[in-house]
C-alpha cells in the first residue's frame, strides 16, 4: 500500500514500493513524490515466490516466469497507470523481470509478451549454463517434457515486439526445439543457452526456430549443446523451418552446433534482405559430425531483396557452405582454417 501521510514521519524521505516513488515528508504530511519511470520491476523465485503475489520485491516474488508476463503485459496495456490509462497511445511503457536462477526448472514459456526485459539473475549461461543443481535459470523440464523452453502457441498470440531476453537457458527433452518463436520483431536475444535436456528422451528438431518471421532482430552470443550424450544433439542449429522473413537482423558471435545443419535457410526463406550473420562458429563443438555449417536454399535474388549476407564465420563441417543463389553473398569466411568464400 501507499504510504500516504504518516504523522511518526515528522519530516525527510519516504520510499513507496508501490509505485516506486521518493516522497518528501514535512510534518508528518507527504508534500512532494518524485516517481521513476512508469515502467514496473517484477521478481521471480519458483522456490519461495507464489502465482498470488504481486511480484514487486524478492518477499513477494511470483513462482513462474509466464506468471510475471502477464502481469507486466496487463500493466503496460494500461499505459503504466493501475487505475488505468488516460492516453490510449502510451502502449509502450516498458517493464523489466528479474528471474532468480534456483536449482529447479521452470516451466515451459508460450508467450514472450512485448515491451518488456527478461532477465536472469544467476551464473551466466552463455556456456554450459548450469546443469539440475547450478542455479541456472531454466526454461523446460529438467527431464522428458513434452515441448521446449519456449514453443510459441499460434502466430497472432505469440507475437514478441520489443522483447529483450539475456542470460535464460531454454531446453529440451523431446524432439520440440528449445526456442520457437513465429514472430520476433525489435527484439534482442543474448547471452542465452539452448540445450537437450539430461534426461531428455529425444534430439530436439532445433535449438533456435523461427516459424514465421523476424525483423530488427539481434541475436548475439548465443550457445548450443546438450546434457545428453556426446551425439545427442539437434538436428539443426538455428533455422526456419516455415519462416519466409528475416530481415534487417543481426546473428553475431554465437557457437552454434547441430547434427545436421548448424544455420539453416529453407527455400521458403523469400525476404533475407538487409541481415547479416557475422563472426560466428558453426561446429560440431567437439560432438560427432556435422553435415552443413551454412545451407542457403533460398532461390531469391539479392537485386529481389530476399538473401542474407555472411562474413567472417568459423565454420566447422563436411559441407561447410551449400547454397543456391549468389554466392557473393559470402564474404571472408573460414573452414578449418582456411578462407571458405
Amino acid at each position: 500500500m501507499a504510504i500516504g501521510n504518516i504523522p511518526a514521519r515528522k519530516r525527510g524521505f519516504g520510499y513507496d514500493p508501490v509505485t516506486r516513488s521518493l516522497g518528501v515528508y514535512v510534518d508528518g504530511a507527504l508534500t512532494m513524490s518524485f516517481p521513476p519511470t512508469p515502467g514496473r520491476t517484477y521478481f521471480v523465485n519458483n522456490i519461495t515466490g507464489a502465482s498470488t503475489n504481486d511480484g514487486l520485491s524478492w518477499g513477494t516474488a511470483m513462482d513462474q516466469v509466464s506468471t510475471a508476463i502477464t502481469a507486466s503485459d496487463t500493466y503496460r496495456e494500461l499505459g503504466g497507470i493501475p487505475s488505468g490509462r488516460t492516453a490510449t497511445t502510451n502502449d509502450y511503457v516498458r517493464n523489466t523481470i528479474v528471474v532468480q536462477g534456483t536449482g529447479t526448472a521452470y516451466t515451459y514459456l508460450t508467450d514472450l509478451g512485448e515491451h518488456l526485459n527478461l532477465i536472469g539473475l544467476c551464473q551466466p549461461t552463455g556456456g554450459q549454463g548450469g546443469g539440475t543443481s547450478f542455479g541456472g535459470v531454466r526454461l523446460g523440464a529438467d527431464t522428458s517434457n513434452t515441448t521446449g523452453g519456449y514453443i510459441a502457441a499460434e502466430d497472432n498470440a505469440s507475437r514478441s515486439y520489443g522483447v529483450y531476453l539475456a542470460n535464460l537457458k531454454f531446453q529440451s527433452g523431446d524432439a520440440s526445439a528449445c526456442w520457437q518463436t513465429h514472430k520476433f520483431e525489435e527484439s534482442v536475444m543474448e547471452d542465452c543457452a539452448f540445450y537437450l535436456a539430461s534426461g531428455g528422451s529425444a534430439s530436439p528438431a532445433a535449438y533456435i526456430d523461427i516459424l514465421t518471421s523476424a525483423d530488427s532482430s539481434i541475436f548475439r552470443r548465443l550457445h548450443t549443446g546438450s546434457h545428453g550424450g556426446m551425439t545427442d544433439r539437434a538436428v539443426d542449429g538455428f533455422t526456419f523451418s516455415t519462416g519466409t522473413y528475416f530481415i534487417n537482423c543481426i546473428v553475431e558471435d554465437c557457437c552454434i552446433g547441430a547434427q545436421d545443419t548448424a544455420f539453416n535457410v529453407p527455400i521458403t526463406m523469400v525476404n533475407g534482405y538487409g541481415s547479416i550473420v557475422r563472426q560466428n562458429l558453426f561446429g560440431t563443438m567437439g560432438q560427432g559430425n556435422l553435415q552443413f555449417g551454412i545451407q542457403g536454399l533460398s532461390t531469391r535474388t539479392m537485386v529481389g531483396g530476399g538473401l542474407i549476407t555472411y562474413y567472417d564465420n568459423w565454420i566447422q563441417a563436411i559441407d561447410a557452405i551449400s547454397a543456391t543463389a549468389e554466392t557473393t553473398r559470402f564474404i571472408h569466411n573460414h573452414v578449418y582454417g582456411a578462407e571458405a568464400s
